[in-house]
């Protein structure tokens, strides 16, 4: 048995989209990142789901890290403030210029969106590809 990561984004209306890591790596470090227009001038709830395979086939989701991605005006990533607090996924909104205020883009889901989000890395369910 081995581990793998799947990557999903949430739109407004709560649907789930698949990130493939590919597009993922592309639209942080790509020269050429193909913007997605939807998620325009947003912060997307995402949640990284880690799961137990073997073969291919997805036995159990081991845990799921929620966090939000900021896009631009035009639906890229804004690579920046990922690469500077990918780790606390904080982003500066406000500030007087000597003080920033820092708010947390960590998020909780639901029960059922937790479950909806679980059925779906499982493969019981399907999510859009982005």
């Amino acid at each position: 048995m081995s581990l793998k990561t799947r990557t999903y984004c949430l739109g407004s209306d709560n649907t789930v989209y698949w990130l493939p890591h590919t597009r993922y790596d592309n639209l942080l470090f790509g020269p050429a990142a193909r913007p997605i227009p939807q998620f325009a001038d947003q912060f997307v709830r995402c949640a990284e789901v880690f799961l137990e395979v073997q073969g291919q086939r997805r036995i159990r989701v081991i845990s799921m890290n929620c966090y939000a991605l900021e896009f631009d005006d035009r639906g890229l990533l804004n690579r920046e403030d990922i690469l500077r607090g990918a780790v606390e996924r904080v982003s500066p909104v406000l500030g007087d210029g000597n003080h920033a205020i820092v708010v947390r883009a960590d998020w909780t889901p639901s029960k059922a969106l937790r479950a909806l989000i679980r059925d779906i890395a499982l493969g019981t369910l399907k999510a859009r590809r982005l």
